[in-house]
């Protein structure tokens, strides 16, 4: 037994854990190049070379287009540079590491039934 009640047998695998749980969820820099371009391949381009996964509904991203992204930096960096002045967002499961990339748009049927809704 340390000193703070711990077999020491406990301490050894409980770091080891710890270590593996920060390694999943490191988010150091990477060499990224993606061109600009649909956000349909730009996307799953992003997730190969940034080794993350990533989630999105492809008919909310059909007519996005995404920016280039060059260079060395973390994967949250890359992925906001490629979505800045799309109607695309994301967010990251900070268990998982998964991003996911959804339209800040309100799709046309919605804003449709609104407008009938207020006219009533």
């Amino acid at each position: 037994m340390n000193r703070f009640g711990m077999s020491n047998r406990f301490i050894l695998p409980f770091v080891i854990y710890l270590f593996a749980l920060s390694a999943c969820n490191y988010q150091g820099e990477i060499s990224l190049s993606i061109p600009e371009g649909q956000a349909s391949y730009t996307l799953k381009e992003f997730s190969k070379q940034a080794n993350v996964e990533i989630v999105f509904n492809t008919p909310s991203v059909v007519d996005v287009r995404t920016n280039a992204v060059v260079g060395n930096m973390a994967p949250i960096a890359a992925i906001e540079l490629m979505l800045v002045g799309t109607p695309l967002v994301f967010e990251r499961d900070p268990e998982t590491g998964v991003f996911a990339v959804t339209s800040n748009q309100i799709p046309d049927a919605a804003k449709d039934a609104d407008s009938v809704l207020k006219k009533q």
